[in-house]
Parts: C-alpha cells; sequence; structure tokens
C-alpha cells in the first residue's frame, strides 16, 4: 500500500462499509424473518413466506438500472458536473420508484393468482396471499434505500447511511414482534413490518439529497431519460447474472438430488445460506471500487483509477482469505450447528466447508477485474463472463460430480473462478495497448471500441 495515495484509502474504506453493510442487513433481516415467523406463526407460514423468493429476486433486476445509473452518475460526478450528475441522480430515483410502485400494484391485484404461480396450495395460498399484501408496497422503500446508500458518501453524508441502517434493523425486528405477538397479524403483520421498516429507513436518507449545495440533489426538474438506454446496457451483466445463478441452481440442485438425495440438497441450503452473507465481500469490495472508479475514470484520472484497482484487490483479497480460512477452521461446529453428527448431511455439510470457501479469494479477484470493464464502460466480455461463470460450475459439478462424488460440486465453484480469471487474464493480453506492461496499459483512458476482440 505504499503507493497508494492516502486520498484512494480514505475514500475506499469511507466506501466499503456501507456497500457491505447493506448487503449484510438484507440477509439478516430476511434471517430474523424467518426465526420469528417458524418460533411465533409455524412451519407452514415460513413455507409460504419462501414461496415469495422468486418475486423478491424479480425486484433485483432493477439492479439493472441502478448500477448502469451508478456508473454514468459517478463518471459525472469525475468530471465535476453538478447538474448533470444531479439530472441522472433523480432520473434513477424517479424511474426506480415507479417500477416499483407498478410493480406492487401488480402483486397486490394478482396476489391470489400469483401464489398460485408460485406454486401455493391450497393450505398456503391465503397466507402467501396476506404476505404478498403486506410486503408489496415496502418494495420502493428497499430500491431507494439502496440507491442513496451508495451515493450519501460521496455526498458527505456518511452517517445518515448508518442511521438509515440502524433504523432499518432496529424497527423490523421491533415490528415484527408487535405485529405478530401483540396485534396477531401473522404473516400480514410480517410483510407489513417489512415494508413500514424499508420505507421509512428510505425517508431518513431522502434529507441527504435536498440540499441545493450538494454535489448530488434530488431535483425532479433536472430529469432526462435520454441516457436511459445507456444505463441499461451499462447494468446488463447484473440480468446475465441472474439468469446463470438461477440455471446454476436449477442443475446443481438435480444434481445433487439425483446422485445424493435429500442431504445433499440440505447441504447445498447452508452453502446458499452462507454465501446471502460472505458474497458481501467480493460484491462489496466490486461495488466500492465501481463507484471510485468510475469517479476517476470520468476525470480522466489514470493514476488515482490505478491505485484505486490495486487497493480494492489488496483488501479484498485480505478480507476474503480472512474469511475462507475462517470458515474452513469452523467447519465442524458450524456442521453441527445445523445437523446432528448422526445425519449424513452433518459430513457432507463438513467437507463443503473444508473446500468451498476458497471460492471467495478467487470471486473477489474476478468481481474487481470485471468492474474495471465496467467502469471503462466495456461491456461484452463483463456480459460473457456474468452468464458464463455460473453455466460453467453446473456443467464443472456435473462432471466432477461423476468423477470424485458429492465433493465434486464444491470443487467446480473455484475452479471455475480460476478459469474465468485466466480468460479476463489473456483477454488483457491480446486486448491492451502495447506497452511494457499489459495490465497497465489495459486501464485505458482512451477512446475504447466494445467490438474489441473478447475471448
Amino acid at each position: 500500500m505504499k503507493h497508494i495515495s492516502k486520498e484512494v484509502i480514505n475514500k475506499y474504506l469511507k466506501l466499503l462499509p456501507i456497500q457491505i453493510l447493506g448487503i449484510v442487513v438484507s440477509a439478516t433481516n430476511s434471517l430474523i424473518d424467518s426465526i420469528i415467523t417458524g418460533r411465533y406463526i409455524g412451519s407452514e407460514a415460513l413455507g409460504a413466506i419462501g414461496l415469495f423468493a422468486p418475486i423478491i429476486s424479480a425486484v433485483g433486476f432493477f439492479m439493472i438500472l441502478i448500477t448502469g445509473f451508478e456508473i454514468l452518475c459517478s463518471t459525472a460526478l469525475g468530471e465535476e458536473d453538478k447538474e448533470k450528475s444531479s439530472s441522472l441522480f433523480s432520473t434513477c430515483i424517479f424511474i426506480a420508484g415507479l417500477l416499483c410502485i407498478l410493480t406492487t400494484l401488480i402483486c397486490v391485484v394478482f396476489r391470489f393468482p400469483l401464489s398460485r404461480l408460485l406454486g401455493a396450495d391450497p393450505a398456503t395460498e391465503v397466507l402467501l396471499a396476506d404476505y404478498i399484501l403486506g410486503y408489496s408496497p415496502g418494495f420502493i422503500g428497499d430500491v431507494l434505500m439502496a440507491i442513496m446508500m451508495i451515493f450519501l458518501p460521496l455526498n458527505g453524508d456518511t452517517k445518515r447511511s448508518y442511521v438509515g441502517i440502524a433504523a432499518l434493523i432496529v424497527s423490523n425486528v421491533a415490528l415484527d414482534l408487535i405485529t405478530v405477538i401483540f396485534f396477531d397479524m401473522g404473516v400480514f403483520g410480517m410483510g407489513l413490518a417489512s415494508s413500514v421498516s424499508y420505507i421509512l429507513s428510505a425517508l431518513l436518507l431522502v434529507p441527504g439529497f435536498i440540499n441545493s449545495e450538494k454535489m448530488l440533489r434530488i431535483d425532479f426538474k433536472l430529469l432526462s431519460f435520454k441516457p436511459v438506454a445507456e444505463a441499461v446496457k451499462l447494468g446488463s451483466p447484473n440480468l446475465m447474472f441472474t439468469l446463470g445463478t438461477v440455471i446454476k441452481a436449477y442443475v446443481l440442485n438435480w444434481a445433487l438430488m439425483k446422485s445424493f438425495g435429500v442431504s445433499a440438497i440440505a447441504t447445498a441450503n447452508v452453502q446458499n445460506s452462507l454465501c446471502s452473507f460472505l458474497g458481501a465481500v467480493p460484491q462489496g469490495c466490486g461495488g466500492t471500487f465501481l463507484v471510485l472508479g468510475s469517479l476517476y475514470f470520468g476525470s480522466r484520472d489514470k493514476k488515482t483509477f490505478s491505485e484505486a484497482f490495486k487497493f480494492a484487490m489488496e483488501i479484498g483479497i485480505i478480507l476474503s482469505a480472512f474469511l475462507a480460512i475462517l470458515l474452513m477452521a469452523g467447519s465442524y461446529l458450524i456442521s453441527s450447528f445445523y445437523f446432528d453428527k448422526s445425519d449424513p448431511a452433518f459430513l457432507m455439510t463438513r467437507d463443503m466447508l473444508l473446500i468451498f470457501p476458497s471460492f471467495l479469494v478467487f470471486n473477489t479477484v474476478l468481481t474487481i477485474l470485471l468492474r474495471v470493464y465496467q467502469c471503462q464502460k466495456r461491456i461484452t466480455l463483463v456480459n460473457i463472463l456474468s452468464i458464463a461463470e455460473n453455466l460453467m460450475i453446473a456443467a464443472l459439478a456435473v462432471i466432477l460430480i461423476s468423477i470424485m462424488g458429492i465433493n465434486g460440486a464444491w470443487y467446480a465453484f473455484p475452479i471455475c473462478e480460476i478459469i474465468c480469471i485466466l480468460w479476463v487474464a489473456i483477454d488483457i493480453r491480446l486486448n491492451a495497448n502495447k506497452g511494457d506492461d499489459p495490465v497497465k496499459e489495459w486501464i485505458s483512458f482512451g477512446p475504447v471500441s466494445d467490438q474489441r476482440r473478447s475471448l
């Protein structure tokens, strides 16, 4: 870190906790909701809420738009164009809010047909419909809070981000208990508690963007829809990644169930639960670099851009390696927390936790590398790898399971990440501007065509 400026270190460390906490808090709220539902309402209600997961994931498609505007807005900030950056930010808020309202209306009006479409049987259909009625109004708070948390630190109001996070956790737990225990509102109360907590937390963040002296402000007079197409293009890797994740999950579950039964699926569920928390490191490190990298790209500051890239890599590798070692060291204890030692899933989970965690380190490296492409608006390879990464994991898992048993599924994850990193390395060697250091020349601020060769 000797050759990295204090400015880069301070800005990165200022943004990183917000990025990581945003992901962790969402996962924590889901875990708390599950515990309270299972404890006070029952397993049938918990199953009904679980059926709503695909819709919650579908709302994640809004990240296509959000990520694109994040890049454009950060670039405008780097250019010190206050009006343009506020216009982009306001347009993102407006479109995201409108899409959330439309999604809420559709979910509420068609909640019973939607419940049946999601697989609810007659016993859980009413429960799921009630949960949809309570939860759907909170979409707008969830999405707008995610957008504002990204930019509050750049607007000089980091403390407000932490206030919003604290308010979200405290209000969600309190309202869960109040609606379920004191008012006996069942799953509708659980959904309503989530909605109110998201909306309340989002409202607490809004004052950070109403001061005209700030670099970013909400001003709907500045709305411009011309950048929407470019924002969607820049955010398209989120769509590719989501599609690949869905296919990977289906294929992996099919292969595990067919070869090893329910115990293997239980182990995969443990892995998925851990990933919802652990993924905060690669996604947080990558997201933080995306904001800073776009900022420095906008100001054409190649030196500082390179420093931010190096620092993101160093911090990302340290954090992910620490978590990987922690998981491996605690594999026995974690497995015993989920399963009895006589359960076949216990040994499967222990072995999974000794093999899978190395994936975190390689995934962090790959994520940051791909964010460099996104900052430079070179999207082709990012789109390819965003879906190819998950498809390769699925294919490798099927092949390796047939060779080495269930552990082959867990080896597929780190092996695939290594292949993808090599893919990027070859692309850098072939497509970077020629020079003594291909990596430095790869970080190019000159006119870049997305039609350049991509492997």
